[in-house]
């Protein structure tokens, strides 16, 4: 149709060819129209339209570590190990959670993981080979569906497409020769001297929360190798450092998680991969985890506070109590100016409001100091919960100028000193002595 209304164009969408999505409006004569940017055209001028329905399609694959080869792009399990990776699921023209069949692996190997959240395109898997799994290989085929409940009529099947670069040149690594692999290669390897676990935690991370997750390592007697440990898979608002290093001949290690405000709250998988060098860098897997994200215990409505530089500042805590918690719970005001000190104070699910004596001295800045924040712990099965609950600003004032002295009373002036009586003449000084006073 010739109207405006129905006109869309395109131009160089995908590399040099165009590409447009159009939803049709009702039955009737619709035309395509093509030339090139100079608005040529002509016999020569050769040009092929695909038209196709918009149909929903889901592929996986494995994301690259490593933008110019395909290390790590294969599955390799030691015997009596296990192998960590992540698979990614790219969904067209539909949404929802994807389950992946674990069936078809090769023989003493099986394979774990969990439904890919519908608001993720990750999710972790873990390949375990048994302890007398024959050291073989094969390429699977993987395959991933939607499972929705709410979607009963909506059917979505995919499988394994990975892209594969086989001929690597200048300029800027262009690639020369590619290719689409359809099934995953997974082998069966000879034993390696570590295993990894990771304790499973018994409190949840809280939004706006920290969390120390411990790492085990289990060695071969002889093998003190430092492993390097990395932290694949985040949950949405979770992060976690870029990796530790559990050194040489030390069985355990803490790796840090964090969880901003926002959160997604819900339980989720995780494993922890670690690789050590062993004639070349062998790769395992922890089992895998469950880490619990849930919402902050308690939420603090900090009041702003003023003093005097040296003087003592009352910080006041209103309380939120969000979830119930047994015993004592820990508050500590951090992020105080240099000088000012605060000590911790306790409270239990009950408390209403808590306040913090903030001490200061004359060394304490003057001016407005917004770094303040509450820091709350709350232990529960014997391990901690640490979160931030709310934030502050403590102003910090000089303390006021001294009262002038009064001015001090004017001194009268000195009398003047009487003049020393005039010397007598010889004369009169005899006289003095003859005529008796009552005489003269």
């Amino acid at each position: 149709k010739a109207d405006k209304a129905n006109f869309l164009g395109a131009d160089d969408a995908r590399g040099q060819d165009s590409y447009m999505r159009w939803a049709v409006p009702e039955d009737g004569e619709y035309y395509v129209r093509i030339n090139d940017h100079l608005g040529q055209g002509g016999e020569a001028y050769v040009y092929r339209v695909e038209m196709t329905p918009v149909t929903p399609t889901l592929k996986l694959g494995i994301p690259r570590v490593d933008r110019y080869s395909q290390t790590r792009q294969t599955i390799v399990v030691p015997r009596g190990n296990r192998y960590g990776t992540l698979i990614l699921g790219t969904r067209t023209d539909f949404g929802g959670p994807i389950e992946l069949n674990s069936q078809g692996v090769i023989p003493g190997v099986t394979m774990t993981t969990r439904p890919m959240h519908p608001s993720m395109t990750l999710v972790p898997v873990v390949f375990e080979a048994a302890a007398d799994a024959p050291i073989d290989g094969d390429l699977i085929d993987l395959r991933g569906k939607l499972a929705d409940a709410n979607q009963p009529t909506l059917a979505v099947e995919g499988g394994f497409e990975n892209y594969a670069d086989f001929v690597n040149g200048e300029p800027n690594a262009a690639v020369y020769v590619s290719g689409i692999a359809n099934k995953v290669p997974i082998v069966v390897a000879k034993e390696v001297p570590f295993h990894l676990e990771i304790v499973q935690p018994k409190v949840p991370l809280v939004r706006s929360g920290t969390m120390n997750l411990k790492v085990i390592v289990k060695r071969d007697e002889g093998f003190d190798a430092s492993i390097y440990v990395q932290f694949p898979f985040t949950p949405p608002g979770v992060g976690a450092s870029g990796a530790i290093t559990i050194e040489k001949g030390v069985n355990e290690g803490l790796y840090p998680l964090n969880a901003n405000g926002d959160a997604m709250i819900g339980k989720w998988p995780m494993i922890v991969i670690g690789a050590a060098e062993i004639d070349g860098q062998a790769w395992v897997s922890s089992q895998l985890a469950d880490l619990d994200i849930a919402d902050r215990y308690v939420s603090f409505d900090v009041k702003r506070a003023a003093c005097d530089q040296g003087q003592v500042a009352q910080v006041l805590c209103v309380i939120t109590h969000n979830t119930p918690f047994e015993g004592n719970a820990k508050a500590e005001l951090l992020g105080l100016p240099p000088g000012a000190t605060a000590d911790p104070v306790e409270f239990t699910h009950g408390t209403a409001e808590i306040a913090f004596q903030v001490k200061t001295t004359e060394g304490t800045p003057v001016g407005s100091h917004k770094s303040l924040f509450c820091q709350v712990s709350i232990t529960q099965n014997g391990e901690p919960i640490v979160g931030t609950v709310g934030a502050s600003e403590l102003q910090v004032n000089a303390p006021p100028a001294a009262a002038p002295a009064p001015p001090a009373e004017a001194a009268k002036p000195a009398e003047p000193a009487a003049a020393p009586p005039k010397p007598l003449s010889r004369l009169e000084q005899l006289r003095a002595k003859v005529i008796p006073p009552a005489e003269k």
